[in-house]
């Protein structure tokens, strides 16, 4: 994990608390520090780092490391040192911090990962903005007793962590993503002879960063088990991890995925229709899930259905291409092949923005 630090370099008490956390963390955090803009953006683009921790309030050049950070899609934490206590705030609040907190403070606090407030006050008021409600809270070891240096290394090193295992998929590669179609292809098919040399090959290829990341973001989209079946088909080996106990944000307006289709129908051809149907009404709300493209794929792969009369019952209910668009979406997400699909994929503008809400579900 590298950790890049970044305050205008003006504050004792700030640059104290960073080196604090620097040497707290150099055994398990390759941690470094910028204090100017030229130097912050010489270490995005050499150093890389996974996160940029910003530090203090009310410098302009504060929000321009976040532009340079959201510019190269680079998560930040922020830390206002006790900087948007109540009593702080009431300092020449209409001549100076009512300006600077709607031109740029503001944007600064919505758009972290998470905000590290120093006490419940700070927390508290931070709250009541309603700009941000990922508020974690980890004392100043340098102005209390109530906590060591080793604790709050360790609090904030799981505010790091929490950061990255949220939103996953966007830190997971194209290989990764295609690895996990795959294994959810295997999942359902229940058999490895549906899994090509090249598709193996890609699941082998991955790493054990990337392993984790996969499993993570399938349990978070609630299918984790059938990812799991598809690694003991392959005869992988992966890691056994409890995910209950991984803590990650999930969005303010988060939903769980329902089931498309909630009892059986007699009829496979209606029982598709149906399925559609509720798609159709989930995507108008954005509310279709990853979860619910295997749904269908998995009706597809195992029910008998004629291609005839769902093209007849589509056509009533006007809902062929959207239906067609469906059949592409499972084909990129679950592997799902041509001869399960009783209608024609369709691939065009409205089908990637089927994609994109799905694959927004859980971005922060």
């Amino acid at each position: 994990m590298r950790i890049l630090h970044f305050y205008p370099g003006k504050d004792d008490m700030i640059a104290r608390y960073v080196d604090m956390l620097l040497n707290v963390m150099a055994e398990y955090v390759d941690s470094r520090k910028s204090t100017d803009l030229s130097e912050l953006k010489k270490s995005i683009k050499q150093w890389k780092p996974d996160i940029i921790h910003l530090h203090g309030c009310w410098e302009f050049t504060t929000f321009m490391a976040l532009i340079h950070a959201d510019a190269r899609n680079i998560r930040y934490v922020f830390t206002p040192h006790g900087q948007l206590e109540p009593w702080i705030m009431r300092q020449n609040y209409w001549r100076e911090k009512y300006p600077k907190l709607f031109l740029y403070q503001r944007k600064i606090l919505k758009k972290a990962y998470s905000i590290i407030a120093m006490g419940s006050m700070e927390a508290n008021c931070i709250k009541n903005y309603g700009w941000n409600n990922r508020i974690e809270t980890v004392r100043n070891p340098l102005i209390t007793e109530t906590i060591t240096t080793v604790d709050a290394g360790c609090q904030v090193f799981a505010v790091y962590n929490k950061v990255l295992n949220s939103d996953v998929l966007k830190l997971m590669d194209d290989k990764t993503i295609t690895a996990l179609s795959v294994l959810i292809k295997a999942g359902q098919a229940l058999d490895e002879k549906w899994i090509s040399d090249k598709e193996y090959n890609i699941v082998k290829g991955i790493g054990q960063n990337d392993w984790f990341r996969l499993l993570l973001y399938s349990y978070q989209e609630e299918i984790l088990s059938t990812v799991m079946k598809g690694a003991t088909i392959l005869q992988f080996i992966i890691p056994d991890i409890d995910f209950s106990s991984v803590s990650f944000y999930l969005p303010e307006k988060h939903h769980k995925s329902r089931p498309l289709s909630s009892k059986r129908n007699s009829d496979a051809n209606m029982e598709f229709v149906t399925v559609i149907k509720a798609a159709h009404e989930r995507i108008s709300h954005k509310k279709l899930t990853l979860s619910n493209v295997l749904e269908l794929s998995s009706f597809l792969r195992t029910a008998i259905v004629q291609d005839d009369k769902i093209e007849r019952y589509l056509r009533e209910e006007e809902l062929s291409e959207f239906a067609g668009r469906l059949m592409q979406v499972a084909a990129d997400f679950t592997c799902l092949d041509v001869g399960f699909m009783p209608v024609t994929s369709i691939n065009d503008r409205a089908t990637r923005k089927i994609k994109r809400i799905i694959t927004k579900h859980l971005e922060i």
